[in-house]
This record gives C-alpha cells, structure tokens and sequence, in this order.
C-alpha cells in the first residue's frame, strides 16, 4: 500500500477527457476539511497555529485572525489584488471561536423568536452557522468587504471591483467562493460573497474547474476514495493469485526433472 499516506483518496475528477489523479494525504485532507451542521468541530477546537492578518493587509479592525497557511496565502493574494491594481477591499472577520459563534448564533434566532423553535433554528442556521458547525472556528475562512459598500457583509459585494478579482483569482491562492448563490441546496447556507475559504491551491482549482462546492467534492472524493480502496485490494488479490501460479508451476517443472 502507500506509505505515509495518512488518508487515501484518489481523486479522478472528469472533464473533457482529461482525469485528474491524486492522493490527498493528511496535511491536504486538514485544510479540505468538510464543516457544517452534519460535520462540526469540538467545542474546545482551536487551530495550533495562527497569525494576525490585520497586521500584513487592509483589515477592518486591529486583529484578524487566520490558520497560519490559510493567512499567509490571503496576504500573498491581497498583494497580487494591489499589484493589479485593486485595493479597495479589507479583511473583516476571521477566527471565531466557539463561545463568540454561540453567542452571534443565539441572536440571530431571537430574531425568529415569533416562530417555533425548530423554525426559528433552520431559518437562524441559513444565515449564521451555528456553533461548531462555522468555518471560522477552524481558521481557514475569511469574511471580506469593500468601502463599495461600506466594509457591509452584503451581497451587494459581488458588483464590487474586488468581487470581480476573486472570481477570477482565488482559487489560485488556494481560496474559494464557499457559499455561492446557485448551490444553497447543497451548502444549506444563504448566497454569501464575501465568504473566502482556503482549501489548498490544487483543490481549490480543482473545483472551480467542475463548478463544485465542497459537498459535492467531498462526494467526488469519497466515491473514488471506495474505487481507489477497491482497485487496490484487486490488484493485490490478482498479484497473491499471480504469485500462487508461478509457485506452482516452478514446482511443476522442478518435479517434471524426476
């Protein structure tokens, strides 16, 4: 089998003819990481390493916290956003932990509190992820806005120059669109912008490419993780088998000798 592979996952993703074929061993597979409603992070969860955005790039505030990769690849991008002649965007939110993501989430469903409270939670949840279930508590999201519109969290954020730069560019820092407006009924989240998520640059291209999000690549994974396993374990078992035939013939041929 392969060595020092921690997860094995062979991604053949197809278009046109062309297949694309890798292992996403563990320190890919920690910034892929899926989370939602259905695969949160612990509540004490805190990424090992990160750094202060706030102090390399436009921020909105004096501390704006990332994962230490995701952070250094968001300012090496925000540089080329400048060099190409696109300043008007800044960093908003970052890390959150999960005490501040409980308390963000328990306002947004007092908002709803006029109706039940499984309603009141599914309607709260499309707009703020609730605790454990966020992005930001793993350090790999950021949250991004223009003075086009006043540094707001809006959709209005997608006339912006800087909107336009991210489409075309994100992903080859590693980021992507996390929750864009035609795939809500797989993210379960509202149309968000301004919501930047670093998943690698291979990855990240990867899914731009074939117009996925990170559910549906996920499933892509996993399907051709079970082929991978499955291919494996045959060609293991025809290499036994193999192997058990030229035995027996060689002892064939040793006793034809007598």
């Amino acid at each position: 089998m392969y060595k020092r592979i921690c997860l094995i996952f062979l991604s053949a993703l197809f278009f046109g003819n062309v297949i694309y074929a890798r292992i996403v061993n563990q320190d890919e597979a920690y910034y892929l990481r899926l989370i939602n409603q259905n695969n949160p992070l612990p509540d004490n969860y805190e990424p090992e390493n990160m750094i202060n955005i706030a102090l390399y790039v436009r921020s909105t505030r004096s501390e704006i916290w990332m994962e230490e990769r995701a952070g250094r690849s968001f300012i090496e991008m925000v540089n080329s956003m400048v060099l190409d002649g696109v300043e008007d965007m800044a960093a908003v939110s970052g890390f959150r932990d999960f005490s501040h993501q409980t308390t963000l989430f328990n306002r947004q469903v007092a908002r709803h509190s006029y109706l039940s409270s499984e309603e009141a939670f599914r309607r709260a949840a499309m707009v703020v992820a609730p605790p454990g279930a966020s992005e930001h508590q793993s350090g790999l999201a950021i949250d991004v806005s223009s003075s086009q519109v006043s540094f707001a969290l809006s959709q209005r954020f997608e006339n912006t120059d800087a909107f336009t730069w991210l489409l075309e560019n994100a992903h080859k820092y590693g980021f992507i669109i996390r929750y864009p407006r035609d795939k809500t009924y797989i993210t379960g989240i509202v149309y968000e912008p301004w919501h930047l998520r670093y998943v690698g640059v291979f990855h990240a291209e990867r899914m731009v490419e074939l117009g996925l999000v990170l559910e549906e690549y996920w499933e892509t994974l996993e399907i051709s993780s079970t082929l991978a396993i499955t291919t494996t374990i045959e060609s293991e078992n025809r290499a036994e088998e193999e192997n058990r035939d030229g035995l027996a013939e060689r002892i064939r041929r040793f006793l034809s000798r007598f």
